[in-house]
């Protein structure tokens, strides 16, 4: 086996893993939260929220059109990054399993699993008390965030993104 071949195993097992994880965290909280939520801290609380929509509730109806074409930008992203650094592979496999998990839920129930209450503060220009969100919807912001490092890294003309080992006090890259 190649090098590569290897490496894009490897993303492989993260997407696969973190695709996984979020889809039996979704069927534990439709189970272990249907008799109420679970009081966090500061506000954070486990509850169970369906939402038909897409993010915060919004589209209710459009859920699955906005869905379906998140994957076909996704399937775009993965085109023009397959070939980057093992940041932006790392964020597409996580941009896939958050994708792919959501779509699926859509798909086989109708909407999307949401288990987490994350408080808001209350501002005249935040409309909403608070988010709910799912392991998924992380995994969707942590890839678009290593992407979006790649991309930084890559507009400003520093080339690839440094390794851990080059970031370390006194090492020599």
């Amino acid at each position: 086996m190649t090098e590569r071949k290897a490496c894009l195993g490897g993303y492989g097992v993260l997407g696969l893993a973190a695709l996984l994880l979020d889809l039996a965290a979704k069927k534990a909280a439709r189970h272990g939260l249907a008799s109420g939520p679970i009081p966090l801290v500061l506000g954070f609380r486990l509850e169970l929220h369906a939402n038909p929509g897409v993010a915060f509730g919004l589209s209710r109806t459009l859920g699955w059109v906005i869905g379906l074409l998140g994957l076909v930008l996704l399937a775009g992203l993965t085109l023009f990054y397959r070939n980057k650094t093992r940041h932006a592979r790392h964020g597409l496999a996580l941009l896939w399993a958050g994708g792919l998990s959501n779509a699926l839920e859509r798909l086989l129930l109708g909407g999307v699993t949401d288990f987490l209450f994350i408080p808001l503060p209350r501002l005249p220009f935040v409309p909403l008390p608070g988010l709910y969100v799912n392991l998924a919807d992380l995994w969707l912001v942590l890839g678009a965030a290593l992407l979006l490092l790649e991309l930084s890294f890559h507009a400003k003309g520093g080339g690839r993104v440094p390794s851990a080992d080059t970031l370390r006090p006194g090492s020599p890259g």
